[in-house]
């Protein structure tokens, strides 16, 4: 049995146009975030689900000049490209996925080892996510079986559900959840993922005051800065998440 972790991508951004290929200490976005996924000990194949319209041709090549296994799919119908992916890595019955999204660049290795750990320990038939309320918007983790991945994206029908992918597997009901803690309460107050300049400015703040080793950083580590600097912390405390309601 695998663990394959499969992240959408596209260049597509109405609020900020391009930014997984922004820099951040040095080197875009995307490859921020995969630098770190690689640092997973759990997970075995790591694949981009990437947006199949014309001005994804940059990413496409960003991809390509840096050996990372991509697909490419429906820009709307996001389920179907994230499927396709998970299928061209080769995913089958038994498997484990994870889902990431790009616009995370500091997504935490340690924390997706531990929401997988959880998941096969405690869910392994069910829908398993890091719980949001003991750390920031940007460390967001889902991990679900294959099998359920195949069945909801052939038979989920809901706009929202083909855009957000996992939206049927935890609102319907039907499917055991499990939200993993291990964190902190307070540190859910902050956001790192990006949808604005402002979201970007914080990470490039991050990278810049941990320096060189700033890729290696672990998620508590990061939270503890950004305590430490609440006046940074916040530039981005305006910005609204979407959601799929």
């Amino acid at each position: 049995m695998a663990v394959i972790c499969v992240t959408q991508a596209r260049i597509g951004s109405t609020r900020l146009p391009a930014k997984v290929l922004m820099d951040i200490g040095g080197i875009p976005l995307i490859a921020a975030h995969c630098n770190r996924v690689a640092r997973s000990r759990l997970i075995d194949r790591h694949i981009l689900a990437i947006a199949d319209t014309p001005d994804n041709a940059p990413l496409q090549r960003w991809a390509e000049s840096a050996t990372m296994l991509y697909a490419q799919g429906s820009e709307l119908d996001v389920l179907s490209r994230f499927f396709l992916a998970a299928q061209k890595a080769g995913a089958r019955e038994g498997d484990t996925i994870v889902r990431l999204t790009g616009d995370c660049p500091l997504v935490a290795p340690e924390l997706i080892d531990g929401v997988i750990q959880a998941h096969l320990a405690n869910n392994p038939d069910g829908y398993t996510y890091l719980d949001l309320g003991e750390f920031p918007r940007g460390f967001d983790t889902e991990v679900f079986p294959y099998k359920l991945l195949a069945q909801t994206a052939l038979t989920a029908t809901s706009p929202a559900a083909r855009e957000h992918v996992t939206y049927s597997m935890y609102s319907d009901g039907a499917v055991p959840l499990l939200g993993v803690k291990l964190g902190k309460a307070e540190w859910r107050e902050f956001r790192l993922c990006v949808d604005e300049a402002d979201d970007l400015a914080l990470v490039r703040f991050i990278a810049s005051t941990l320096g060189p080793n700033w890729l290696e950083a672990d998620g508590k580590q990061i939270c503890t800065l950004l305590m430490a600097q609440p006046d940074k912390a916040t530039i981005n405390s305006h910005v609204k998440q979407k959601t799929p309601h």
